[in-house]
C-alpha cells in the first residue's frame, strides 16, 4: 500500500467555516487543510480510512513540534463526483459545500536582475466542493504532544 497525505494552511474565509470555527473556539493556526490524501494498492476497503485516522494522529504530533500550536481540527475539500466516504468513515463533518468561485490566474515574469513576479491577467472559475471538517479531543491531542 501506498499512500500520500499533505497538509496546508486552513481556509477560513468561508461563512460555514467562520461559524464552524466560532462555535468550537478554533483559531486559524489550530486547523490545517488536508490538501492531498490518495491511497493505491489496498487490498481492503477499510484500508484508506485506518490510514487516514494513523496519519491525522502523526500530524497533530508534527504540527505541535514544527508550530507549537495544538492541532485542533482538519479540514479538506472534495470534488465531486467523489463523496468523501473515507472522511464519512473516519467521523468528519460535512459542513456543505462550496459555491464555486472566480479566482484570479497569474502569470509568472522573472526578470533580467532575477525578480519575479505574479501578474493578475484574467479570472477562472472552480467547481463546487463539499466541506468536511474534523474536530480533534482535547484529550487525545494532549496525550499525543506529550
Amino acid at each position: 500500500m501506498v499512500g500520500v497525505f499533505a497538509l496546508g494552511s486552513a481556509f477560513s474565509h468561508l461563512k460555514v467555516i467562520k461559524e464552524y470555527m466560532k462555535d468550537n473556539n478554533l483559531l486559524f493556526n489550530e486547523i490545517a487543510n488536508n490538501i492531498v490524501f490518495c491511497l493505491a494498492n489496498c487490498n481492503n476497503k477499510n484500508d484508506g480510512t485506518r490510514l487516514l485516522s494513523l496519519v491525522r494522529r502523526d500530524a497533530i504530533k508534527w504540527w505541535y513540534e514544527r508550530y507549537g500550536d495544538k492541532l485542533k481540527a482538519f479540514q479538506t475539500f472534495i470534488l465531486p463526483p467523489r463523496t468523501g466516504a473515507i472522511y464519512k468513515a473516519d467521523n468528519w463533518n460535512k459542513l456543505g459545500v462550496t459555491t464555486g468561485e472566480k479566482h484570479p490566474e497569474a502569470e509568472i515574469r522573472t526578470f533580467k536582475n532575477g525578480e519575479v513576479k505574479y501578474l493578475l491577467r484574467e479570472y477562472r472559475e472552480t467547481e463546487p466542493k463539499l466541506i468536511f471538517m474534523k474536530l480533534n479531543k482535547e484529550k487525545v491531542i494532549n496525550k499525543i504532544i506529550k
